[in-house]
């Protein structure tokens, strides 16, 4: 598995804190993201899921994949939020 990148792409930074819900809030309060192939940010979730950020599971509800930020992928957020 790689190591987080100390430059996260813009995208990929969106998507992370999309999945925690950093993106409506100041503190995470959710930890998943839906998406399937085709999917705007897939080539992103792709890349967070090669370099260990997130995980991908499919999903048991409906069509799909649910991915999920891991510890890494937490640390990589925090770094790039601003101070």
């Amino acid at each position: 598995m790689a190591s987080p990148s100390p430059e996260l792409p813009a995208d990929q930074l969106a998507v992370l804190r999309h999945a925690l819900g950093l993106d409506r809030r100041k503190t995470a309060y959710r930890n998943h993201f839906c998406a399937d192939v085709g999917h705007n940010d897939w080539a992103a979730l792709q890349a967070l899921v090669q370099a260990g950020l997130m995980v991908q599971r499919r999903s048991a509800i409906s069509p799909g994949w649910i991915f999920f930020v891991t510890d890494a992928g937490r640390a990589a957020v925090a770094e790039g939020m601003p101070a």
